[in-house]
């Protein structure tokens, strides 16, 4: 999958769509969620996603200044993001992204010295140990797989990105908001 090529295009006539009428939240709006050139619906999804996207860059900007702590957070924002999207829609979690979130999160490690470094493979490590642990006992408590391995390399990006702790943290609040979204 790749957001360059093919280049943007209505999913149901196959128009390319114009720079102009691809600029973020405003084209959606402009065009009342409608394709320029055969009227079809535009997902309401693409908007969420930008908006979404522009307030975690927001929000990590006025949390961290510029900075690689900055940085971190919007990689594993913004793929969390996709990831989410993707899970939801297709009930899986693809390694291209949580593994290229992995190896984004030790380079950037190594852009904060030492100890960024360390950081980043401490927390990828308590990450794979956690879900690993969570697979086996979850297994055995279950009888049946609890835990996936997108859910593991999940975790292991995390831990890269944003150190040891985010992904127990990370694993607590998706299993809240997963009860939540069951419960409604």
């Amino acid at each position: 999958m790749s957001i360059v090529f093919p280049p943007s295009h209505c999913p149901h006539c196959g128009h390319s769509i114009a720079w102009y009428d691809n600029i973020p939240l405003i084209s959606y709006i402009v065009l009342r969620g409608r394709c320029r050139h055969c009227g079809a619906k535009i997902s309401i999804r693409y908007p969420i996603v930008e908006l979404l996207s522009g307030l975690l860059f927001l929000f990590s900007y006025l949390a961290f200044g510029i900075s690689t702590l900055t940085l971190r957070a919007i990689v594993a924002g913004w793929l969390s993001l996709g990831i989410s999207w993707i899970d939801w829609e297709h009930g899986l979690v693809p390694d291209s992204l949580t593994l290229s979130g992995t190896l984004i999160g030790l380079a950037i490690g190594l852009l904060d010295g030492i100890d960024g470094a360390r950081l980043s493979v401490v927390g990828l490590s308590i990450g794979l140990a956690f879900g690993l642990t969570l697979r086996f006992f979850g297994g055995l408590i279950a009888r049946r797989e609890a835990f996936g391995e997108g859910d593991i390399t999940y975790l292991t990006m995390l831990g890269s990105l944003m150190g040891p702790f985010v992904p127990i943290a990370g694993l607590f609040l998706g299993s809240i908001l997963g009860l939540l979204w069951v419960g409604i």
